[in-house]
């Protein structure tokens, strides 16, 4: 089952995150609440965590790109 890896939103003064980088690389295995990468906001620095435990696949972002909230950035291969 392919699960979605979305950037929630941290505040609601703010729509988008500063993606810093990835914790992790394209297929390695990651478990559920394991950060997978570093964001910002205007306000606040973050990590996101990992939504299900399985395989990162589909990194969609890069570093230092602007990402709204809500958007798909990668995919969990999870069982």
């Amino acid at each position: 089952m392919k699960v979605e890896v979305k950037i929630m939103r941290m505040g609601a003064n703010s729509d988008e995150a500063t993606f810093h980088r990835w914790l992790k690389k394209e297929g390695e295995q990651v478990q559920e609440g394991e950060p997978l990468a570093e964001l910002e906001t205007d306000k606040v620095n973050f990590e996101l965590a990992a939504p299900a435990t399985g395989l990162l696949m589909d990194l969609r972002v890069g570093e230092e790109q602007v990402v709204p909230f809500g958007e798909v950035v990668a995919y969990i291969e999870s069982d």
